[in-house]
């Protein structure tokens, strides 16, 4: 039986958990550099600090010297599911195909919001010149993308008969996630005349992931025997751990068009990333007496032969209110990160303004039917199984525009003020939109940034506050039919988030 729930635990969680970010465009973090944050990511035609080395290594050539930065962003994510009252479930004593487990006995049917907490992810990134070069060098260290999630969705006590003390063990947090994808990123550029600089760099990833979740297994062949059809599946609480590397590139073009205009590329691929795996999923069969009774008096007939017996204990155990835990190394895949293309354009209007605007668009199509190793012979026809991760995401295009204002200009410091809009998609379709990635829509965001420069030292202030609309999703998607896995939770989405930014730098 074990066998079983470690498989299931492993489907459940694939499938509620795209390694998106490993993101989507919703946990894509494009947070190094609080310059180019303010300017709403809109700085790949610009790319003239140290931040250059991430967005467009070609920028680089632009520095004077060495430039070194420090950021650090807080993201606050606030999500809400209201989910949909979906009948009948698997719970009910007679179990029917079409509802999703638990939705109507097990998990909330009120809306829950997502455990609001501040990620702090940090950064750093420095480029350098030297005098009359041609040559520049860069190195970026990022998180491009990342997100943590913790819903309290399911509650063992809402299962009927299930049994208060089993229900006081369930962890309370019971939906979670924890995603980190960090970036080196090394880069060269060249300038091969006054108007034109290539960049080119590699990529190295470190991917950690873990997530929780509740999955299920069918009990009817252990119900039927012993009396009233009344747990047709066990609740296990299932906990995937893993990480990998990957190996990518970036390559970047800066065109200066005139002494007002300048165009710029970058090309970023993360890399397929190689993903080890550990599963660990604890069991919590119910607590019933009247089993526990039935199956005890069976269990008196000294003429039962070992087979029976066996399965006899193991049925009285399966109600005794008790827990097991099964751990295994099994998981093992390699997860296609997309590449992204991005344009940009950096216009001087005047000596004080300059206007920025930018156009992104990411390869989540690579995203549609991936190959999990699962290495253990679950069905015991001496192979190891392999599911498929069928996602179907959409590529998507992010715009952005800024603007930056010299409100200040002295012998000894500059200020500057800056605003930001960017506007990107989803690539979830309805059919995959689970509690671990809340992308829900179309995520509109206003940024806005204070500039201090005083000499060699530069500090930054800046804000974000994102805007998107709920999304309602009315139909469950079961995988083959099985009402035990769902890859979506119905029900009425809504997702905010805000972020504040700290940046330090320093040239010489």
């Amino acid at each position: 039986m074990m066998s079983r729930v470690i498989r299931i635990s492993i489907m459940s969680l694939i499938l509620f958990a795209p390694f998106t970010e490993l993101s989507a465009s919703g946990i894509g973090l494009k947070l190094v550099g609080s310059r180019a944050f303010s300017l709403g990511g809109a700085f790949r035609g610009v790319a003239n600090d140290f931040s250059a080395a991430y967005w467009n290594p070609a920028g680089m050539t632009r520095l004077n010297g060495f430039q070194i930065g420090f950021g650090a962003v807080g993201v606050i994510p606030v999500a809400t599911l209201t989910p949909k009252n979906l009948t009948p479930d698997i719970f009910n004593p007679v179990p029917a195909d079409g509802g999703l487990y638990g939705l109507n006995n097990g998990y909330t049917t009120s809306a829950t919001s997502l455990t609001e907490k501040t990620h702090v992810i940090p950064s750093i990134a420095f480029g350098y010149r030297a005098e009359g070069s041609k040559i520049a060098y860069g190195f970026s260290l990022s998180v491009p993308f990342g997100l943590g999630t913790d819903w309290n969705l399911f509650n063992l006590g809402q299962i009927n008969n299930y049994g208060n003390w089993v229900s006081s063990q369930y962890p309370e947090f019971d939906t979670v996630s924890d995603i980190a994808i960090i970036a080196f990123q090394p880069t060269v550029a060249i300038e091969l005349s006054e108007k034109l600089s290539l960049g080119l760099g590699f990529i190295y990833t470190k991917a950690d992931i873990s997530f929780r979740q509740p999955s299920f297994s069918n009990n009817s062949t252990l119900e039927t025997p012993f009396g009233t059809y009344q747990y047709p599946y066990w609740v296990t609480d299932t906990f995937l751990d893993g990480s990998g590397t990957g190996i990518g590139f970036n390559f970047g073009v800066m065109f200066e068009a005139s002494e007002k205009l300048s165009i710029g590329v970058d090309v970023q691929w993360f890399g397929d990333v190689d993903i080890d795996g550990d599963v660990t999923a604890t069991t919590y069969f119910p607590y019933n007496q009247d089993k526990l009774n039935f199956i005890g008096g069976l269990l008196t007939n000294t003429a039962l032969d070992s087979a029976t017996r066996g399965d006899y204990e193991r049925a009285f155990f399966a109600y005794s209110g008790q827990s097991v835990t099964n751990s295994s190394d099994v998981v093992t895949t390699t997860l296609p990160l997309p590449l992204e293309i991005g344009f940009g354009i950096g216009y001087q209007l005047s000596e004080k303004l300059l206007i920025t605007w930018d156009i992104m668009m990411t390869q989540w199509s690579v995203w549609d039917k991936i190959p999990i190793n699962i290495n253990k012979d679950f069905n015991g026809d001496g192979n190891n199984d392999v599911i498929y991760l069928v996602e179907q995401w959409d590529d998507v295009k992010k715009y952005m525009i800024g603007l930056e204002y010299l409100i200040m200009d002295s012998d000894e410091r500059q200020a500057f003020l800056r605003f930001g809009f960017a506007s990107d998609g989803s690539p979830i379709p309805d059919e995959t939109l689970g509690p671990f990635i809340p992308d829900i829509g179309t995520k509109n965001s206003v940024f806005a940034g204070l500039g201090l420069n005083m000499g060699s030292i530069t500090i930054d202030l800046a804000a974000q506050t994102l805007f998107v609309d709920d999304k309602t999703i009315v139909n469950i998607a079961l995988v083959d039919g099985d009402p035990t896995e769902s890859t979506n939770i119905p029900g009425v989405w809504s997702l905010e988030e805000s972020a504040f930014v700290l940046g330090l730098a320093y040239s010489f």
